[in-house]
């Protein structure tokens, strides 16, 4: 446990910044390219957030109401995004004869129209990993899969704040391996709402830095967060590609700012966001891949 410590403490904290000047400056234009496809009105900044990964304005009232509610990752884009775009692809794609190879092409597009963010970055080459595994029978638990892609994402971070985007992304991938039944591929109706509560508190360190967590905000994060989070990204990609629903989209933008605002008036005040140093998220995330290793060792051991 030591030693797997002490190299996700150098590892991260070093950084390993090394992405090629060539891609990060290809993924600039697909970006520009994504904005432009954006809907523009008095939501244009939520739909370039969470579709293309730009950053909601630091002073808005909308980014403040998120904060307060500790609803800000649902705006942030994620590697959740990047697995929903896959299914709804994979959804779309299975009706149109040999239309499956297109599907990697579009998630690449979405990773690339993100700027490579670490987040998204990370999600994408787990899925490549993990589809690799079922594809050729390789016999990778969730532990290697998880670890493989987040060192290799490591060398296309170029800030500090990349190495903490991966950071929180890596540990909730590892949350939500550890909350889950050992026998569950997938949530389930009947333990989603459970499974949900504990993938939020195994991420609380890592959420410290976006709002500091209370009883009012971990409610809305367990009840709300999953409901949204399966609306809102579908809904603004539609906007996207069909720019005629924008007017609908826009009008779910609404309701979710007014229910927002409701909920927000319901938190207490004076909750500020905590700042984390890298090194105690590096540990963090070093004490949940031992655990996650050593439940799957158990499991192999009783099957």
């Amino acid at each position: 446990m030591l030693v797997l410590i002490v190299f996700y403490t150098i590892a991260v904290q070093a950084g390993l910044r090394a992405m090629p000047n060539l891609v990060a400056t290809a993924s600039e234009p697909v970006h520009e390219l994504c904005l432009s496809f954006a809907p523009k009105g008095r939501h244009y900044e939520s739909y370039a957030a969470i579709v293309c990964g730009s950053s909601l304005p630091f002073r808005s009232e909308s980014r403040g109401a998120l904060v307060q509610t500790g609803l800000l990752h649902l705006i942030v884009v994620s590697g959740s995004h990047l697995i929903l775009l896959e299914t709804f692809c994979q959804a779309l794609l299975r009706r149109i004869p040999r239309a499956s190879i297109l599907l990697w092409p579009l998630l690449l597009v979405f990773v690339f129209a993100n700027r490579l963010q670490p987040p998204v970055l990370r999600a994408f080459l787990q899925l490549l990993l993990k589809r690799s595994n079922q594809t050729f029978n390789l016999s990778w638990r969730p532990f290697q899969v998880i670890t493989a892609s987040g060192l290799a994402t490591l060398s296309f971070c170029r800030s500090e704040n990349d190495l903490r985007s991966l950071s929180m992304s890596w540990i909730a991938s590892l949350a939500l391996s550890i909350a889950a039944k050992p026998t569950q591929a997938h949530l389930n109706e009947e333990t989603s709402w459970l499974t949900n509560l504990r993938v939020y508190l195994l991420m609380i360190p890592a959420l410290l830095p976006l709002a500091t967590p209370h009883p009012v905000s971990i409610a809305y994060n367990t009840l709300l967060a999953p409901v949204f989070g399966w609306v809102l990204f579908p809904l603004a990609l539609a906007a996207f590609v069909f720019p005629a629903s924008a007017t609908l989209v826009d009008r779910a933008w609404d309701a979710f700012y007014t229910i927002l605002q409701f909920a927000s008036r319901l938190s207490p005040e004076g909750w500020a966001r905590c700042e984390v140093p890298t090194l105690a998220l590096c540990v963090y995330l070093a004490f949940l891949s031992v655990l996650l290793l050593r439940r799957e060792r158990k499991d192999l051991a009783c099957a």
